[in-house]
């Protein structure tokens, strides 16, 4: 199996953030239990950020078609991207990993209870465990109830979407 975490420009914006925790954190989990990991980065940054994890079941990517990725690997992780967003609307799996974070209202998902709020290393653990090793699926409670449900899913899935 294999996790995806699709990273995010904080350090690079901002002078500081935890990405690289989170990172760290998927990694070590994918490495005791003998996973694959793909690291796949934002356009700012640069493959050298994540350097010390490369290995033989990590690759690390600046430019991938992001949707097909997410629909191979077990399991998207990500902080607040958007592509954690876009993995709802398809209803694929994924998670947001915010470590540290005291508020879950800082993100869409985990302020509207779609996900749940994950903010350290412990329930991180257990949800990779149920979620990829124990193929759990993940519950999250997301619902697109209006008539562009299928056309916003085909037009991020590359679709040419018809009227």
């Amino acid at each position: 199996d294999t996790i995806l975490f699709c990273s995010e420009p904080y350090i690079e914006d901002y002078g500081t953030g935890k990405e690289k925790i989170a990172a760290s954190d998927v990694y070590n989990f994918c490495k005791k239990n003998s996973l694959k990991l793909i690291i796949k980065l934002h356009p700012k940054e640069d493959v050298s950020k994540y350097k010390e994890f490369e290995g033989i079941n990590v690759k690390i990517l600046k430019e991938a078609a992001l949707t097909e990725l997410m629909q191979k690997c077990a399991l998207t992780i990500s902080m607040t991207s958007m592509v954690l967003i876009e993995g709802a609307i398809l209803h694929l799996p994924i998670l947001s990993y915010q470590p540290s974070e005291t508020n879950p209202d800082n993100f869409i998902l985990t302020k509207q209870k779609v996900l749940p709020f994950i903010n350290n290393y412990i329930d991180l653990c257990k949800y990779l465990t149920d979620i990829v090793l124990n193929r759990q699926p993940l519950e999250y409670n997301f619902d697109i109830n209006f008539d562009a449900k299928e056309k916003i899913a085909n037009f991020i899935r590359g679709e040419i979407c018809q009227s």
